[in-house]
C-alpha cells in the first residue's frame, strides 16, 4: 500500500474565515534540527537568535510584519517569528517546509532579494581526529546507519559546532558531517574538562568566576550564568544557588590562546600511564577521589598513544584561565595537563614538581588537553 503524505500543522476549529497578514521576510537563520526542536517545544522562553536579531523585527505603518525566519536545516520546517521587541516568540507561525521556500525565493530573483541567509553556527571547539588507525567515516547526519559523505585520518583537525548523543557536528568540505565524538579530542588551545572542588572549613557561601585572558567557554555544568554562586560544605559538596541542587563539583570546558611549555615533562608509555598519574597527582597533592576521577576521564584518551609526552602546566595555564574566588580561599592547586603522543626514544628534561600543601579553606583544579 502506498504511503500516505503527512502535513505537520495546526488545524483551527471552526474559522469563519482565514484572514493573513503580509510577513516581510528580514533574515532567515538556519540552525540544527535539535536547536530548532527546543524553539518549538518552547517559543515563550528567551533564545539568543531572536535577542539578536530584535531590532529587525516590527509591524510598519501599513501593518506588515517584518520578521524572523528560523529554520531547521536537516527537515527543512521553520518558525516565523515577529517578537515586537521581546527575546521569545511572541508572534510566530510554523511554516511547513520553509527552507524550500527560500530556496525558491533567492532562485527566482538572485539579484533583487534583500534577504540575509546566514548560518548561526559558530564553532565550538577544534578538534583533532583520534583514532587509532583507520579513517574516521564523515557521515550525513548522527546516526551509524546514515550515508558516509567522507573520511578523515588521524590527526586531522576538525571545526566542532555542536556535540549531541555521543556524535559531534563538524565542518566537512564547505558543508555539515557528523562524526562519533569517541575519536575527537580538544586540540591546541583548549581546556578539556577542569573540575572544582571547594573545601571550606565550615559552611560558607562562595562566589567562582573564570576569566579568560583571551577564550572562550564551550560547556559548563552547572550552568555559569556569569559566574557561580554557591554554598560550599567541608566535605566537598556544592549546592548550586541558581538551581538549588547538589553537585561534587564546578565544572567547565573552554577554548583560547595558550602555548603550551614542553620543555620539561615525562615521556610515559601507555601501559605505565595509570601508575605515572597516581604517583604525580598524588605527590602534587590531590586525593584519591581527586586523582581517581582525573584518571577515569583522561586514561581512555591517553592509551590511545603507545607513549606520551606528558607536562604539567602552570604559570601559562593560569595567565590564561584565571580563577576570582570569593572569599579568597587560603590554598589553591591548579593541575593542568597538557600532553602529546610521541615515540619511544624522544628526550626529555624530567619537569619538576613541587608538593603541595592544604591550608584552612582549600580549592583544588584539575583539567587537561592534547595537543596536536
Amino acid at each position: 500500500m502506498k504511503e500516505k503524505l503527512i502535513i505537520n500543522t495546526n488545524l483551527l476549529r471552526k474559522e469563519s474565515e482565514f484572514r493573513t497578514k503580509s510577513c516581510i521576510l528580514e533574515k532567515a537563520v538556519a540552525v540544527s534540527h535539535s536547536e530548532f526542536e527546543n524553539l518549538k517545544r518552547h517559543p515563550l522562553r528567551d533564545n539568543r537568535l531572536i535577542a539578536e536579531n530584535v531590532d529587525m523585527m516590527y509591524c510598519d505603518r501599513d501593518d506588515k510584519y517584518h520578521c524572523l525566519l528560523i529554520y531547521d536545516e536537516e527537515q527543512g520546517n521553520g518558525l516565523l517569528i515577529e517578537s515586537e521587541g521581546a527575546d521569545y516568540a511572541r508572534y510566530a507561525q510554523y511554516i511547513p517546509k520553509a527552507e524550500k521556500l527560500v530556496e525558491k525565493h533567492l532562485q527566482l530573483d538572485i539579484n533583487s532579494v534583500l534577504l540575509n541567509i546566514e548560518t548561526s553556527k559558530e564553532p565550538l571547539f577544534t578538534g583533532i581526529v583520534n583514532t587509532e588507525k583507520d579513517p574516521l567515516n564523515v557521515r550525513k547526519s548522527p546516526s551509524t546507519e546514515a550515508e558516509i559523505i567522507g573520511r578523515l585520518d588521524k590527526g586531522s583537525t576538525v571545526t566542532v559546532y555542536s556535540e549531541t548523543d555521543g556524535w559531534c557536528e563538524i565542518e566537512y568540505n564547505g558543508g555539515i558531517g557528523y562524526v562519533s565524538k569517541e575519536y575527537i579530542s580538544c586540540s591546541i588551545g583548549g581546556f578539556a574538562k577542569p573540575v572544582i572542588y571547594l573545601y571550606p572549613e565550615k559552611k560558607q557561601d562562595i562566589s567562582v568566576k573564570v576569566k579568560f585572558k583571551d577564550g572562550n567557554f564551550t560547556c559548563t555544568y552547572p550552568e555559569y550564568n556569569n559566574g557561580w554562586n554557591v554554598t560550599a560544605y567541608p566535605d566537598g559538596k556544592i549546592i548550586n544557588k541558581a538551581d538549588n541542587d547538589e553537585y561534587s563539583y564546578l565544572y567547565w570546558e573552554g577554548e583560547g590562546k595558550i602555548d603550551y611549555d614542553f620543555s620539561s615533562g615525562f615521556v610515559v608509555k601507555k601501559e605505565d600511564t595509570v601508575k605515572f598519574l597516581k604517583e604525580k597527582l598524588s605527590y602534587m597533592g590531590l586525593t584519591p577521589k581527586e586523582y581517581n576521577e582525573f584518571i577515569v576521564y583522561w586514561l581512555p584518551i591517553m592509551q590511545k598513544n603507545e607513549y606520551n609526552l606528558i607536562s604539567f602546566q602552570t604559570d601559562n595555564y593560569e595567565e590564561s584561565a584565571k580563577l576570582e574566588i570569593s572569599p579568597k580561599p587560603d590554598s589553591m592547586l591548579r593541575v593542568f595537563m597538557a600532553f602529546k603522543e610521541v615515540t619511544s626514544d624522544t628526550i626529555i628534561n624530567e619537569q619538576k614538581i613541587e608538593p603541595f600543601k592544604r591550608n584552612g579553606f582549600t580549592v583544588i583544579e584539575w583539567g587537561g588537553t592534547e595537543v596536536n
